[in-house]
């Protein structure tokens, strides 16, 4: 913890996210209720191991009570057709995906920070442009910060728990979270845990992370606002913003956690209805699709402002590459005694960097975002995809393909 948040906590007041913004210290992830609860608790420094106790707590708090009720309900590994310790769908999504969803604090927290520090740093952001700069990280702070933004979150998460109830669980056999119709239906012990604490606070947690996904865009649209000082020939091709695409690559882990709780319902159902991969190709092939657009999708909003910087600055560079040029041809092509005296001429070199610079002004693109980044998020959605078809095709047999192909 700063040392700034251990002075106001030693006052009984935690230190408002606002305020560490205002002195630099960008952040995406702190404020609200939430965090500041598991702050008290030491349970959001990574260097600490504070992520990796709040991983631990996630899945303690939403899975072992379920483990342990439906222990007691003689649901936990037979009676049913699907008991406790078979459910892949809980498995995954307590034991894999909240502490997954803790952990990304961790990943995605820092690379914000860092794009947000770096419109600074690279001198992006023009002097007269830094104080709305810092009120634009301000206003994020303070969304971030909202109690009323948390409350709707859990109420939604809360809603949401009992609606997927309410429309059964998908495969239409008894389980250990639901009664048999002939004893009257509805929850068990377990099923109670389940549906009003551990399918909340892994909804809110999906929802958290939905709702600073916002706030991250509503500042990147407000920083393209500014008069950024973009470079058209930069080597990126994305006018020196090139960077923004790496932190928007590391919601890569929010992704992959979203994906692997969907591809265990579809494995439930592939296990115990007589489902097939083949079943779900579209959808497995839309969300890999839909999540790669989601997540560069704030990106946009530099837009506009590529396609003016592109626009003007390929008139400029022609016109200053033709006089270039034709002042280059007017000196070493229409003489007769050129020699050895054009190797390692100056008029050479620049003729070349001049000739690189047009080409990055040409290839500057519209959206700043290049395949690597475009890979890492769609491999992400991807991953989980793969024991699904490891459900119905060997291990050895899939080798034998891949070999098949190669050869």
């Amino acid at each position: 913890m700063d040392p700034a948040g251990q002075g106001e906590q030693g006052r009984g007041r935690p230190v408002a996210a606002a305020e560490r913004e205002a002195a630099g210290d960008f952040s995406f992830v702190r404020g609200g209720p939430a965090y500041r609860l598991l702050e008290r608790a030491g349970l959001v420094e990574w260097r600490r191991g504070g992520i990796a106790g709040a991983a631990v707590v996630g899945a303690v708090v939403t899975w072992l009570p379920l483990l342990l009720l439906a222990a007691l309900g003689g649901r936990a590994t037979g009676g049913v057709a699907i008991p406790f310790l078979r459910d892949a769908v809980a498995h995954i999504r307590f034991l894999v995906v909240v502490p997954l969803l803790f952990v990304a604090d961790a990943v995605v927290g820092p690379a914000l920070a860092s794009v947000a520090r770096r419109f600074l740093a690279a001198g992006l952001v023009a002097p007269r442009d830094t104080d709305r700069f810092r009120d634009a990280a301000g206003l994020a702070a303070q969304r971030l910060d909202s109690a009323i933004a948390e409350a709707v979150l859990l109420a939604a998460a809360w809603i949401g728990s009992w609606i997927a109830f309410s429309k059964g669980r998908g495969v239409g056999i008894a389980a250990w979270d639901v009664l048999p119709s002939g004893s009257g239906g509805g929850l068990t012990a377990a099923g109670w845990w389940y549906v009003a604490v551990s399918v909340p606070v892994f909804q809110f947690l999906v929802y958290r992370w939905l709702w600073r996904g916002a706030v991250w865009t509503g500042f990147l649209e407000r920083v393209a606002r500014l008069d950024l000082q973009l470079v058209a020939s930069h080597p990126d091709r994305a006018g020196g913003l090139g960077f923004i695409a790496t932190g928007e690559q590391s919601f890569a882990i929010v992704v992959f956690a979203v994906a692997a709780v969907g591809s265990a319902r579809f494995a439930q159902q592939i296990l115990y209805a007589g489902a097939h991969v083949a079943d779900f190709k579209m959808v497995l092939g839309g969300f890999v699709a839909i999540a790669t657009v989601v997540v560069f999708a704030p990106l946009a909003v530099f837009a506009p402002r590529f396609t003016a910087l592109r626009r003007e600055s390929h008139g400029e560079y022609s016109r200053l590459a033709g006089g270039h040029h034709r002042a280059f041809e007017a000196r070493w092509l229409r003489r007769d005694d050129v020699g050895s005296e054009l190797l390692g001429s100056p008029d050479v070199s620049s003729l070349a960097d001049l000739d690189t610079a047009f080409q990055n002004v040409t290839a500057l693109r519209t959206f700043p975002v290049d395949r690597r980044n475009v890979a890492v998020v769609a491999v992400a959605a991807a991953l989980p995809i793969v024991p699904l078809v490891m459900l119905e095709i060997p291990v050895a047999e899939i080798l034998r393909r891949i070999l098949g192909i190669l050869a």
